[in-house]
């Protein structure tokens, strides 16, 4: 993308432009692996779909560029149950992500929720709303791996604030939060009560959860359209940060060739071509180790708006680590943004040790952990540091 803007856009500082994934699961994969073969009659595979979907998209970032006017913002802070820690532990201190809470061995389940509903409000010279970011600690995945492609619950926000007229024409920006460990597809408690409340209100969950986000965002509304910050101090960093690959055992090095062994037989298993990609890079990088830790490179953003700030990460980032950028930032109000800008793995999560100690899926090395607690401690201190310079010189919001 970075390289096609160039000659279309040369005033656009490249590097300064960064995507944010919402990661609904009823999309379009980019991952050619995704599919053993296309399942139906005009579907395109993840390639085809790569070369429909790239030309467009500077076409976007021209039109947005170049309409730029001047403005202003507001923040705002609501609060919605959209998502809930999904890792389930048991009394042997194993976790199993989604695990069933009916056993009668269900001891706990393993972090926190955050229910914050995070917004900045744009505004014309005129105090008329121009769009609103709104920012979710939870992926939009009610509607999981369905068969048709749908925005999930950000289909719901829209159509509900669309219904007030100050939002008619208002650009309303989906952010996912820090939010590894946590998803909306599952009540562990009053699971019959929640399902009976959506029914008399005649909506679908995927419907209920867009509406409590959108109901955050009209509640909260009110008031910010007073006190528009017309001319905020503005600063936007770009860093690329290297973190050392989370060390793979012996006996998780052992496990894998195992399966590969049994993949050699087992040639109809649709997750044969995924994994067996996957645990190759994994037995390379074991390899590789054995002459020292390897590391991998990522890019962070910072972004400072008055006293707002909005930092990124390439992660299914778990959000103990989002807790600890937020405490520790000195804006007002911090928004991560996960899976933003160069993402290196495809579902690379960031388990914190707590995690790693309790293992299951997206907490093991043979899950998708590219990157350990280690590399997790090093990306909260260098992006709560870059935060700090962002505010060292200018310690209070305001004018530049």
């Amino acid at each position: 993308m970075r390289e096609r803007l160039r000659a279309r856009l040369p005033d656009l500082d490249g590097r300064k432009l960064f995507f944010m994934a919402t990661h609904a699961h009823s999309t379009p994969p980019f991952d050619e692996n995704q599919y053993a073969a296309v399942p139906g009659k005009g579907m395109l595979r993840p390639s085809e779909y790569l070369d429909f979907l790239l030309p467009k998209l500077p076409e976007v970032v021209e039109t947005a560029w170049t309409a730029r006017r001047p403005g202003g913002f507001t923040w705002g802070l609501g609060h919605a149950v959209v998502g809930q820690n999904r890792r389930v532990v048991y009394p042997d201190g194993r976790a199993v992500m989604g695990g069933w809470t009916k056993n009668p061995d269900f001891d706990r389940v393993e972090g926190p929720d955050d229910h914050g509903v995070e917004l900045l409000f744009c505004w014309s010279p005129e105090h008329r709303l121009t769009g609103v970011l709104i920012n979710v600690a939870c992926p939009s995945q009610v509607d999981s791996q369905a068969l048709f492609i749908s925005s999930d619950f950000w289909d719901g926000v829209r159509r509900e604030l669309r219904r007030h007229p100050d939002f008619a024409e208002a650009a309303i920006l989906p952010q996912l939060g820090a939010a590894g460990d946590q998803w909306p597809t599952r009540h562990y408690v009053r699971e019959k009560a929640e399902v009976i409340m959506q029914q008399r209100r005649g909506l679908t969950r995927t419907q209920e959860k867009g509406r409590r986000i959108a109901n955050a965002v009209l509640d909260v509304y009110p008031y910010v359209k007073d006190g528009i910050v017309f001319d905020p101090i503005f600063r936007h960093r770009v860093e690329p940060v290297r973190l050392p690959y989370r060390i793979i055992t012996a006996q998780e090095a052992a496990d894998m060739r195992q399966q590969l062994d049994r993949f050699k037989t087992d040639v109809d298993n649709p997750l044969r071509p995924v994994r067996s990609r996957y645990f190759g890079v994994l037995l390379d990088r074991f390899a590789a180790q054995q002459q020292g830790v390897p590391q991998t490179g990522i890019e962070v953003h910072a972004i400072r708006l008055g006293d707002i700030a909005i930092v990124t990460n390439p992660f299914e980032l778990f959000w103990d680590y989002g807790l600890q950028i937020k405490s520790r930032s000195p804006a007002v109000l911090t928004l991560t943004s996960q899976l933003s800008a160069e993402v290196a793995h495809a579902e690379a999560y960031l388990a914190t040790q707590r995690a790693v100690a309790a293992g299951g899926y997206s907490a093991e090395a043979l899950w998708y952990n590219h990157v350990g607690p280690e590399g997790g401690r090093m990306l909260v201190d260098r992006t709560v540091e870059l935060l700090q310079e962002l505010w060292k010189s200018e310690p209070v919001g305001g004018t530049r």
